[in-house]
């Protein structure tokens, strides 16, 4: 919603409609030489995530309690936390412990027993993040 002069309505209304229905031709530009030109720096990136993937998976499947979810393209990782004494804490207890992961609940119902953790990271971040998270499901059990 938003409130404007009677005057202005109506230029409002034409710049709002080609904006949202119509991209900028150097957007399409952009778009088209991000599709068609050099592809290196996707194949670079790619190896660099896969790389994480391969470091972090291990990680998280030998943490009792959290069931990792193999990503097939996705630069994250689902756990499954549903076998925890309180998965419905665990997100708020690994931000304490210094780990920032997205709440599977962020998207709806069907992820409320879930977190997702980015490989955004370099491996040395991720590690010491597995540790982290490994060391909060230990508390869990013990105050369960």
């Amino acid at each position: 919603f938003a409130h404007f002069p009677a005057g202005l309505v109506d230029s409002i209304k034409r710049l709002l409609i080609s904006g949202f229905s119509c991209l900028p031709p150097f957007i399409v530009d952009a778009a088209t030489e991000a599709l068609t030109g050099p592809q290196d720096s996707v194949a670079e990136l790619t190896a660099t995530y896969q790389a994480r993937r391969d470091l972090m998976l291990p990680l998280l499947e030998r943490i009792d309690g959290l069931r990792p979810l193999r990503p097939a393209g996705a630069f994250y990782i689902w756990v499954d936390m549903q076998a925890l004494p309180a998965p419905g804490q665990f997100v708020e207890q690994l931000l304490h412990q210094g780990v920032a992961v997205m709440p599977g609940s962020s998207f709806g119902p069907a992820g409320d027993d879930y977190f997702r953790i980015a490989l955004t990271q370099p491996a040395p971040l991720l590690q010491a993040a597995a540790a982290r998270i490994e060391r909060a499901v230990a508390a869990q059990y013990r105050s369960a």
